[in-house]
């Protein structure tokens, strides 16, 4: 992307070997941004970069050590802050490693961000932040109940991105994204862990048990609208959206049993499933309001559920194909 002055667009990403990170530098990329990622490579994997890595700088380091933000930062026009330590469980067990990750490094981002001069900086939240409110569709003007430091964590990081915009003019965009899934997800991670389990065990024939009645549901939301989201935020948002948190969702919520369904008749394959105990505290449901996306960012997600596992089916079979050689 080029600015006024004809020069490419150069953009900070942050956490950009993770997941979501690498697909949003995949997107910047084709739409010619000068892309630096910064990443420790302690979630994010190398391989994820491989197919932007000739066209990318990437500085092997942590948000919570200053001197390699501001390396990163020093001549970026845009910050994408998607680095965090993101497992629920983990952050209850060690929740001063995942303050100093989640917060001290986000206060890093912002305090270089301003000193530096960047133009916006765009944070990646969750619908974590909801906890188990149980008003559907959950809009942005619902009172957060985080229940995990982790989710405390991504809140406390939507108030720091306001207080920068309120305090210093800083533009900052918050994305609360909802169930995220794709190709380069983990299967351990919370986002759209169930369908890589789902997808892996039914290409390999063996058995699922589903927990509870599987009638619990999700926003699912394909990692591709994520970036074009992210893209969004940077290029689209209206003044109004800077310093408010903003659902990241399709507003549509599928069922454990239709994700079953659905990834069997789109492999032709079926396993033998059963029904076990509901798991302690799973959220019954997760179902987004995407009218403030629309409304202040441009923002409307094209991927539909189907075409999103079309895409991911085959990203797992390669990896079970990789895990079978070795």
């Amino acid at each position: 992307m080029l600015k006024d002055n004809g020069c490419m667009t150069r953009a900070v990403v942050t956490g950009g070997a993770g997941f979501i990170g690498s697909a949003l530098v995949d997107t910047l990329v084709a739409q010619n941004y000068h892309v630096t990622v910064l990443d420790d490579f302690s979630h994010g994997k190398k391989e994820n970069l491989a197919q932007s890595r000739d066209s990318i700088h990437v500085i092997d380091g942590s948000i919570v050590d200053l001197g390699a933000v501001e390396t990163a930062l020093s001549d970026a026009d845009i910050v994408f802050h998607l680095a965090a330590n993101r497992s629920v469980p983990h952050s209850v067990f060690n929740p001063l490693h995942f303050n100093r990750v989640n917060i001290d490094g986000t206060v890093n981002i912002l305090e270089t961000a301003k000193n530096v001069g960047i133009k916006r900086v765009v944070f990646s939240g969750s619908s974590a932040a909801y906890g188990d409110n149980t008003s559907f569709p959950q809009t942005e003007s619902l009172m957060p109940n985080p229940q995990s430091p982790y989710a405390i964590q991504k809140v406390t990081g939507e108030h720091l991105m306001r207080y920068y915009w309120d305090s210093f003019d800083l533009e900052t965009v918050s994305l609360r994204y909802f169930n995220v899934f794709g190709p380069r997800d983990d299967a351990t991670s919370s986002y759209g862990a169930v369908i890589q389990i789902f997808i892996d065990r039914i290409l390999s024939g063996k058995p699922i048990i589903i927990d509870g009645t599987g009638e619990q549901s999700r926003d699912f939301i394909f990692v591709q609208d994520v970036a074009d989201a992210n893209i969004a935020a940077a290029t689209r948002a209206r003044k109004d959206a800077f310093g408010v948190p903003i659902n990241v969702c399709t507003g549509k919520s599928v069922t454990v049993n239709q994700l079953l369904e659905t990834v069997q008749n789109l492999t032709g394959k079926k396993v033998p499933f059963s029904y076990g105990p509901s798991r302690a505290g799973d959220v019954v449901k997760t179902l987004g309001d995407n009218a403030r996306a629309r409304e202040l960012l441009g923002f409307e997600p094209s991927w539909s559920f189907e075409a999103g596992l079309q895409k991911t089916i085959p990203w797992v079979q390669n990896q079970l194909s990789i895990l079978h050689r070795q």
